[in-house]
């Protein structure tokens, strides 16, 4: 990842060996909306990864940008390919459920790690959201999928370009440096045996945080959107298990992330649901 300045123009650009030929500069891809705080308005950010999904077809994915902010926070901007208009979000006996009008632009887990919320392109927040403490670390949220189709595809090339001030030009430049320099690049993919289950079903990612080298529950998939109207009843025979695989990264300094990647029987009542 490089980025460059010319005259007043800024540009940062993202290049792969992988996904589709071609350059996506929609500012609807999730780096885009990831850095928009430093191109717009010259908001800086310590460190930014990139997280790839790639499913049973073998298409790369966007599942999102994670971002480590100046203050403290902790953002997620997903990847799908289409922002829907209504929050779906179920939560454990501290929250409740939001269904309403809202375009989620990005996840927010405030300092201290204990409640996070839902940010829209404009900024507006909803909810206060419990996040779970676990013995040394944090479940901050979930998110079930209807289908990889839901995620937007990655091209060989990401742009991202803003006219700015020129007497801020190079600072930008050099808070775009400082947040890509050895940032991480995270493939998500599912265990070998996702093919076990049945036809009728959705993914489900479970995001955990926590300082470096911490220790995740074992085994555990929390968030699950059953036993409500968001997803239909589980199989009779369900026994809390199914094959998973873990993916752990460093954010940045002293914070790691993990990612519990699996595949359920049923089917969602839409295309993305979040979690706690």
């Amino acid at each position: 990842m490089r980025s460059e300045h010319d005259n007043d123009c800024l540009v940062l650009t993202y290049n792969l060996s992988m996904g589709l030929e071609g350059k996506d500069e929609s500012p609807d891809n999730p780096l885009s909306r990831a850095t928009k705080g430093v191109f717009h308005s010259g908001k800086p950010s310590r460190r930014i990864c990139q997280c790839f999904f790639r499913g049973p077809d073998e298409m790369l994915r966007w599942f999102g940008v994670f971002v480590h902010s100046r203050g403290e926070r902790i953002l997620f901007f997903p990847g799908y390919k289409a922002i829907d208009d209504n929050v779906h979000v179920f939560g454990n006996s501290h929250s409740k459920e939001w269904n309403q009008p809202f375009v989620i632009d990005h996840l927010t887990l405030e300092p201290g790690r204990k409640t996070w919320h839902l940010t829209s392109p404009e900024s507006g927040h909803i909810g206060k959201l419990k996040a779970r403490a676990l013995e040394g670390c944090t479940h901050w949220f979930s998110v079930s999928i209807d289908s990889a189709e839901v995620l937007r595809l990655v091209r060989k090339e990401t742009q991202v370009s803003a006219e700015v001030s020129g007497s801020d030009t190079d600072r930008r430049a050099k808070i775009l440096e400082s947040m890509t320099k050895q940032s991480v690049t995270q493939i998500l993919q599912l265990n070998g045996e996702y093919e076990l289950i049945a036809s009728s079903s959705f993914l489900h990612f479970s995001v955990l945080i926590g300082p470096a080298g911490f220790t995740s529950p074992q085994n555990q998939i929390m968030g699950l959107p059953y036993g409500g109207k968001l997803a239909s009843q589980r199989p009779n025979n369900w026994n809390g298990k199914a094959p998973i695989r873990i993916h752990r990264f460093q954010l940045s300094k002293g914070i790691e992330i993990e990612i519990v990647a699996s595949h359920h029987s049923g089917d969602l009542s839409m295309p993305v649901v979040f979690g706690c």
